[in-house]
């Protein structure tokens, strides 16, 4: 904690300088757009995800916001000098990708310059991390009541059902937002082994271990993971490799290096952008029912959606089924991934048009 603090207050140091390289950045990009959609910068994995979908939709029209987990770098006064060189620009849609508090504040200065100018949310957040989480308590509700006010225009929610949900307790047309996947890209295989990927976060929600376990329980795999370091129960050490946080287009890469990839978690908002990214690349992933990720496919659905979740046994039987049938399987994800692309288009002009 004394070393995050830290961190800000070198930071905060700079909050001139930040706040002008922002407005500089906005104003180059309103020469070619007129919409836009603001980032949250990543602190490793914090908003990693987040910025990663962000960019899949947006990938040509985004601002990066300055920010130490979810902390802004920038003070109130710069938030608001932004919020109204956005106004001043005339840009038609300010987007904001997820919902940190101090996006109302941006929202209201940029609204009080520029009342013609849309303010949009999309969500990329979900019911289950609301628990005991008074960040993600207050974003929402804050997000909530900035659309009642007229402050936001539109919310855009990429976890199944939760558009449904807003709109049903309180009366609001929000729209349900899918990601686009990257493309594909000839990758070889990491080596000629029997190589799987459970390369999420160790946090409770994303099931590492009972993904970890059953990859790890497949005859002569190599077990591929972010960080290995409470993996000692499982045997040999050689067979696991720990890959640490890379960036973001090594990591798609090294999806696609894998013989099947594993995202059977406990919660999601769209399903994974692990999930997306690997089927993007030809490589099953092995997903759970907690979006509406597969559902557009009734045969992917059956064949990569593991009931199991919360047994290691489980989801090792489903890794042998799909491993008797990887090559069709594969063809059949990248096709699925160029269909998802599709109704995200859709979903997107919707959620751009109204």
């Amino acid at each position: 904690m004394i070393r995050k603090l830290r961190e800000e207050l070198k930071f905060k140091k700079n909050d001139p300088t930040l706040r002008d390289d922002v407005k500089s950045q906005l104003t180059e990009l309103r020469k070619t757009h007129s919409i836009f959609t603001l980032l949250a910068q990543n602190t490793d994995y914090s908003w990693q995800g987040v910025k990663s979908a962000g960019i899949s939709l947006f990938p040509n029209n985004w601002i990066e916001l300055p920010q130490y987990y979810s902390n802004s770098l920038l003070s109130e006064e710069s938030q608001i000098a932004i919020g109204e060189h956005i106004g001043e620009l005339k840009f038609d849609q300010l987007i904001f990708n997820g919902f940190a508090p101090y996006f109302y504040t941006i929202s209201v200065a940029a609204k009080k310059v520029n009342p013609k100018l849309k303010v949009k949310v999309v969500y990329h957040g979900f019911l289950a991390e609301l628990s005991k989480n008074e960040f993600q308590q207050r974003a929402i509700k804050q997000m909530i009541d900035g659309r009642i006010s007229g402050v936001i225009d539109t919310l855009g929610f990429a976890k199944k059902g939760l558009a449904l949900t807003i709109n049903k307790l309180h009366n609001l047309d929000c729209k349900e937002i899918i990601y686009f996947n990257p493309p594909s890209q000839e990758q070889k295989p990491f080596d000629d082994n029997l190589n799987i990927g459970a390369l999420v976060s160790d946090t409770f929600r994303k099931n590492f271990h009972n993904m970890a376990t059953a990859g790890f329980m497949c005859d002569n795999s190599q077990l591929h993971v972010s960080n290995a370091k409470d993996l000692g129960y499982l045997g040999d050490p050689s067979r696991i490799h720990a890959h640490g946080f890379i960036e973001h287009a090594d990591f798609i890469k090294l999806l696609g290096q894998m013989t099947v990839n594993l995202h059977a978690t406990f919660s999601e908002a769209s399903g994974g952008q692990v999930c997306s990214e690997s089927i993007s690349q030809g490589v099953p992933c092995i997903s759970s029912y907690t979006s509406a990720f597969f559902d557009y496919d009734d045969e992917l659905k059956d064949r990569l959606v593991v009931q199991g979740v919360d047994d290691s046994w489980h989801i090792y039987q489903k890794i042998q089924e799909v491993l008797n049938d990887r090559d069709y399987l594969s063809k059949r994800c990248m096709e699925y991934s160029a269909h998802l692309n599709i109704l995200a288009k859709d979903r997107m002009d919707d959620f751009l048009g109204t």
